[in-house]
């Protein structure tokens, strides 16, 4: 199990303070917004440069947020798996993109588009879980279509259903995002709950990537945490995680993974 968090970046100037005093495996998020990726998409190599100048290990690549189910896909999609390959990352993350016209046409082009990337592709294209019943593929989908999944642990508000798509599913879970999620938010620093998920995929003898996705004034606690969960994986029980902290909410200065 390879344990790692989240780096993210919406402007290619902006990358090198992203992955200041990363020294932790990643998964690199491009730009969040199609039309932010969308000017940067042919300087891949840029960010390819920008990580290896850092030493960073890359786990996976998370994608813009395309529509993979339209025409235009190939503009953000290739991009992303080709850069996955060339940093030797394992696997992309792709979300379902809601549907509201007709859902089940949508998700046999997303599909369609799916499997021609991954044909010339290392690097897996894997489908992230979401919760909302508009989603061109909703988490039971993946399972029974046997697609390879990003389980995003605080997309899904069910423990009980994220325990059961851990039994179902866990030979082709490629990557867990894991967080905790409270009343209002979500992408809290580790619970209790983020170490039963990882405690059931062990049982499970899973191997895979571990990313921690917090909210960006919790990015403080990644250290703190990989360290935690490295002591659980290693067998360590009776692990209480700390509650969240807001101390740096309304401080984005202090918004990286430098900050104490």
């Amino acid at each position: 199990m390879r344990l790692g968090a989240r780096v993210s970046f919406d402007r290619l100037d902006e990358l090198d303070a992203h992955l200041d005093g990363v020294d932790f495996p990643v998964e690199l998020a491009l730009p969040h917004r199609l039309d932010d990726f969308l000017p940067v998409a042919e300087r891949m190599g840029e960010v390819r440069e920008a990580v290896n100048a850092r030493g960073v290990e890359v786990l996976s690549v998370h994608a813009t947020q395309g529509r993979l189910s339209e025409d235009g896909h190939l503009r953000w999609a290739r991009p992303a798996l080709r850069l996955a390959d060339e940093l030797g990352a394992s696997a992309v993350t792709f979300h379902p993109e809601r549907d509201r016209r007709d859902r089940l046409h949508g998700q046999g082009l997303y599909l369609r588009h799916l499997g021609k990337l991954q044909a010339g592709a290392r690097a897996t294209a894997a489908v992230e879980t979401f919760g909302g019943g508009d989603r061109v593929l909703q988490p039971e989908e993946i399972v029974d279509l046997d697609l390879p999944m990003v389980l995003d642990t605080a997309h899904l508000h069910d423990e009980a259903r994220i325990h059961r798509l851990i039994r179902a599913h866990h030979r082709r879970i490629v990557t867990v995002h894991l967080s905790a999620k409270g009343p209002t938010e979500h992408h809290l620093p580790l619970d209790a709950a983020c170490l039963e998920a990882v405690g059931s995929l062990l049982e499970l003898g899973w191997e895979g990537g571990v990313v921690l996705e917090y909210l960006p004034w919790h990015h403080y606690r990644v250290r703190a945490d990989l360290e935690l969960l490295r002591r659980f994986v290693e067998g360590e029980r009776g692990i209480e995680p700390p509650p969240p902290d807001d101390r740096h909410r309304n401080d984005p200065s202090r918004w990286g993974f430098t900050a104490r």
